[in-house]
């Protein structure tokens, strides 16, 4: 005859198989708290350097402002440099949307138009170590530092347009000129903040979109919710719909026109990329 289990025996196991879950759940968020981000890593040398800004007054001065000028995607001549602007010549801002195959996930970059100058370009990024490729989830798990990546049009549109084979449209907005400065000012207090104290990039919480929407929040531009903010492939749509790009024509017309791919690669590496790159883009009127 098989002797049954003790009833102190099998209440211990009841009680193990439940708790189980719980300590499982306990030691993931005992080590995922546990983290700390650090600017001291072998960063990838697009991103070895933190862009930092100096503002006096109406007065800001950039530093490692990124130019590099790419001959592949894991080559380029690698340049950093310094920018000197008033807020006061800010005119505007340019939506970027550059498109490596996902119908509903884009990476987003911000391009701040300076009067007779050319633009300030800002793409918040994971900042990857050598050699490290990104992921969505470990983006979600504390394993990448957020970047803000400061630098000239060129650079980071040809390096996704011409050597990632990405897809790229150049939206222009309607955003008037002081709500510009204010952005951009707030995009420099928060890079100068990072560099400070460094912070964790999130796949949901704290990307390229969610983080320019925190911006936009923060300096008083009314906002709501949206969930094209995460799904941001169609933020192209409810920036349309919020009035902010061309309504003249069809969403759809907009697209085609708006799309620099072709544009981009043509112009790799020609005097006056930026003022050629928006001949014939539509703007809001």
């Amino acid at each position: 005859m098989v002797a049954k289990p003790s009833t102190l025996l099998v209440y211990v196991r009841v009680v193990i198989g439940r708790a189980l879950p719980w300590v499982a759940v306990l030691a993931f968020c005992a080590w995922f708290f546990s983290l700390e981000a650090s600017h001291d890593r072998a960063w990838s040398p697009e991103q070895s350097r933190l862009a930092r800004a100096s503002i006096e007054g109406d007065r800001v001065h950039l530093t490692n402002v990124r130019s590099f000028r790419w001959r592949s995607e894991g080559e380029a001549d690698e340049r950093w440099v310094e920018r000197e602007l008033s807020l006061a010549d800010v005119t505007g801002l340019d939506v970027i949307v550059s498109s490596w195959g996902w119908r509903d996930l884009v990476h987003t970059i911000v391009s701040f138009t300076v009067r007779d100058a050319d633009p300030i370009a800002i793409s918040i990024e994971s900042r990857r170590e050598v050699g490290e490729p990104f992921d969505p989830i470990r983006g979600a798990l504390r394993q990448y530092e957020i970047l803000d990546v400061v630098a000239d049009e060129e650079d980071l549109f040809t390096l996704r347009a011409v050597h990632r084979g990405e897809r790229l449209w150049l939206y222009r907005t309607s955003t008037e000129p002081q709500v510009a400065r204010r952005l951009l000012r707030h995009y420099l207090e928060e890079l100068e903040s990072i560099a400070d104290q460094p912070a964790f990039y999130d796949s949901f919480s704290r990307n390229c979109s969610t983080a320019t929407r925190a911006h936009v929040a923060a300096v008083g531009v009314e906002d709501t919710w949206d969930w094209r903010v995460v799904l941001n492939g169609h933020v192209d749509e409810l920036l349309y719909e919020r009035g902010l790009l061309d309504g003249s024509r069809s969403l759809e017309e907009l697209r085609r026109e708006s799309e620099i791919t072709e544009r981009v690669r043509a112009l790799d590496g020609t005097p006056g990329f930026s003022s050629a790159l928006r001949e014939g883009v539509p703007t809001p009127r």
